[in-house]
């Protein structure tokens, strides 16, 4: 799978599962795209070398924590989840 991901020249391969038990987490280890992104089912950092960003909303991840991420946060403006900390988003 990553050598086709590769072949096909996708810029960007976002991680949807984190490490959930159907995951296929090791094709991002062989970094077959040049940008990698864990986003949002995974609130905390994949610990990874070899994933690049990480989208969260401030509830999830504030920004005071971000050197706890071994990715770059990218934030989004309002939590994805509803009912999830204080929010104006109404």
């Amino acid at each position: 799978a990553a050598l086709l991901i590769n072949q096909h020249s996708v810029h960007i391969l976002v991680n949807l599962n984190g490490y959930t038990a159907s995951a296929r987490t090791e094709i991002f280890a062989y970094s077959p795209s040049p940008i990698q992104v864990l986003l949002q089912g995974y609130a905390g950092t994949s610990g990874a070398s070899y994933i690049q960003y990480n989208v969260l909303d401030r509830v999830q991840a504030p920004p005071e924590h971000a050197n706890f991420y071994s990715e770059r946060l990218q934030l989004l403006p309002v939590s994805a989840f509803r009912g999830e900390g204080s929010s104006n988003e109404d």
